[in-house]
């Protein structure tokens, strides 16, 4: 028993050392707003998984998993202090790295795909990075042209040019971060972290809770968007400008937070109408 109490401690203490690491990693680039709550929201998902699962495996590792676990660190923070910048993409990969690393000690290089739901969570954070483009081109018009829609549902005499939107004499341009690219990754994170804590038993309403997400997602962006073309009068303001602060990052981090909860309101109801009925 003392042991295991020994092994836990040591087991909770060496992953909370690596949340530490990639946090003053991403900190110390640093990183964009959306990456450091990404690499947050992760960090705390797996943790919390890894505490609740860490005795299903045996531990069962020898020279081989020691020898292969000490290389990955060591080329890991070699790597991470050698580029210490936004250029090198590598900075993307050393949390998922580092928990592969951690597993193969804990759990042993033959038992390591039995923690793919783990592998596949951290890889979310480079996976991330792959997606958004394609993601935001398939989203930019979209966003601007459902903006203008409801601009003129609302009573503003809107029109549109391209990804440009205006009113009167003023306009915004949907560029690739305002078309909610950036909020929906996060929040479909959010729900893959939630379903690996929380898992539904039927597959299928977890798919309905992701749709329902990015539905969600996309429409408290698209408010943002027309807040944002009604008050960009006020960018150059030397008060207090709305436009400023729904543009800047905290504006965008706090839709982001509203979404996201509404998603979790949307979970905990579908959770509970499924233990009901199954």
């Amino acid at each position: 028993m003392s042991f295991l109490r020994y092994y836990k401690n040591t087991f909770e203490l060496s992953f909370l050392l690596i949340i530490t690491f990639n946090t003053f990693l991403i900190n110390s680039v640093p990183l964009h707003a959306f990456d450091q709550c990404m690499n947050f929201l992760l960090s705390i998902g797996l943790f919390e998984y890894l505490r609740k699962n860490k005795f299903k495996i045996k531990k069962k590792t020898n020279f081989f998993d020691n020898f292969l676990s000490l290389l990955i660190i060591l080329i890991t923070l070699y790597k991470s202090f050698s580029t210490y910048t936004l250029d090198d993409k590598f900075i993307y990969f050393v949390f998922t790295l580092l928990l592969i690393s951690f597993l193969i000690i804990n759990y042993s290089f033959k038992n390591i795909l039995s923690n793919f739901k783990a592998i596949f969570l951290a890889c979310l954070f480079p996976i991330s990075k792959f997606i958004f483009i394609p993601l935001s081109i398939i989203l930019t018009p979209i966003s601007a042209i459902i903006t203008w829609f409801f601009l003129n549902i609302f009573g503003f005499n809107a029109y549109v040019k391209g990804q440009e939107i205006f009113i009167g004499n003023g306009g915004v341009d949907i560029t690739f971060s305002c078309s909610g690219s950036e909020q929906i990754i996060f929040a479909i994170s959010s729900m893959l972290v939630l379903n690996l804590l929380i898992p539904f038993k039927k597959i299928n309403i977890f798919y309905i809770q992701i749709l329902l997400s990015c539905l969600i997602t996309f429409s408290v962006n698209i408010l943002r968007l027309c807040i944002l073309a009604v008050f960009v009068h006020t960018h150059q303001s030397n008060d207090f400008s709305i436009f400023n602060f729904m543009h800047g990052s905290k504006g965008s981090l706090l839709f982001t937070l509203i979404s996201t909860l509404l998603s979790c309101e949307i979970y905990k109801k579908l959770y509970s109408l499924e233990k009901i009925n199954y």
